[in-house]
């Protein structure tokens, strides 16, 4: 595939949310490819984002391996006070 090195990169930058390393990745795949690949490979990402987004907050349950890392939040904001909340295990 081409690109496949750099897009791997790409993605793999943005999932670990670190500035410096997107901007690398970002820097690295334009210049192997050009600026549509990079919009198209940012916009696949974004899309990515807001269905996950979208999936959490219609209340689709969390396994009980990612509770630990998420209970502080969800007792900081109160999260149970949704209705959709039913649908997490405590």
């Amino acid at each position: 595939m081409q690109y496949a090195d750099e897009l791997m990169a790409f993605a793999t930058a943005v999932a670990s949310r670190d500035d410096a390393e997107l901007a690398l990745a970002r820097e690295r795949l334009l210049a192997a490819s050009n600026a549509r690949v990079l919009v198209d490979a940012a916009a696949v990402a974004a899309n990515f984002q807001r269905m996950v987004r979208i999936a959490d907050s219609t209340g689709i349950p969390l396994d009980s391996s990612r509770m630990s890392l998420h209970q502080p939040s969800i007792d900081a904001l109160d999260l149970r006070r949704f209705e959709s909340s039913k649908y997490t295990p405590l």
